[in-house]
């Protein structure tokens, strides 16, 4: 086999060259002018697993060109897109060749430790693992997280944040995917009610594990038929009635009312103890 030579910069760059560099990765980063064509390429077939796309970072590489985000255009080992995204869509659609680093046989695990412009949240990280809802499936991971550890502490609430590669370590462990998919997209298709999404889809979820499938029925046939009683109707109302004043609604209240409105319980204003989900096979029928 021939032994590779590199180059410290490429002035022009085809496919097949990029291919050759993911493919064998040289020692450093080259200078690479990447073109309009190759930007393209490598959007359409290098790219499956990056995060969503920023436009408020895209119009600020516009506004002030490429070198704005600064660092260096990154491929994993398999020779996907990790980091430089937006560099290239800019690339791409503006026609432009932009002239920068690229580094290659960057292990694929770090887009979620790595930062171009914007930190990579939990939704960014889930987007790229293709599991959508992407946002209100972070958050109800975080939602499912603190409650096993407010039941581990033996508190009535907690309301912990953490990182996206925590939340994904736990949804990929200790969630059920396909039943947290499906409640999240019920509660996406909510989102006018003013329920928070990733709130509903969390207790929803633990209440459908917890056995108490009656209730969930029961609370989503409200919502989807927009009964004007009921928990779902007065949890709604209660939320955006707060709201219109200019009022911020805590966490707490809204995860308490959430859980009153699932019991069929009266919402109160300000609850005066925490509702906890029952525990698993702890559900009467």
């Amino acid at each position: 086999m021939n032994e590779i030579t590199y180059l410290t910069e490429y002035t022009t760059i085809t496919v097949v060259t990029l291919e050759e560099l993911t493919g064998h990765p040289p020692p450093f980063a080259p200078i690479i002018h990447i073109s309009p064509n190759v930007a393209a390429w490598v959007l359409e077939h290098r790219n499956p697993y990056n995060r969503p796309v920023k436009p408020r970072i895209q119009n600020q590489i516009k506004r002030q060109g490429y070198e704005f985000i600064g660092g260096i255009i990154l491929f994993g080992i398999t020779g996907m897109l990790i980091d430089g995204q937006n560099r290239l869509i800019v690339c791409r659609d503006e026609g432009i060749t932009i002239k920068t680093y690229v580094g290659f046989g960057i292990p694929d695990g770090a887009f979620t430790r790595i930062d171009s412009g914007v930190k990579r949240t939990g939704a960014d990280v889930f987007a790229i693992a293709h599991i959508q809802p992407s946002k209100t499936i972070a958050e109800a991971t975080r939602w499912l997280m603190n409650d096993e550890r407010a039941r581990l502490r033996d508190l009535g609430f907690c309301r912990d944040v953490y990182d996206s590669e925590t939340l994904m370590e736990f949804f990929k462990e200790k969630v059920n995917k396909d039943r947290l998919v499906r409640q999240a997209s019920f509660a996406n298709k909510h989102v006018r009610s003013g329920i928070p999404p990733g709130q509903l889809a969390a207790q929803l979820y633990l209440y459908e594990a917890a056995g108490f499938r009656e209730r969930v029925s029961q609370f989503k046939r409200e919502l989807d038929e927009g009964h004007r009683r009921g928990g779902a109707y007065q949890l709604s109302k209660r939320i955006r009635d707060i709201k219109d004043m200019r009022h911020r609604v805590p966490e707490m209240f809204t995860i308490a009312w959430i859980r009153q409105a699932i019991n069929g319980d009266k919402i109160s204003w300000s609850p005066e103890k925490f509702d906890v989900v029952p525990e698993i096979g702890d559900a009467n029928g």
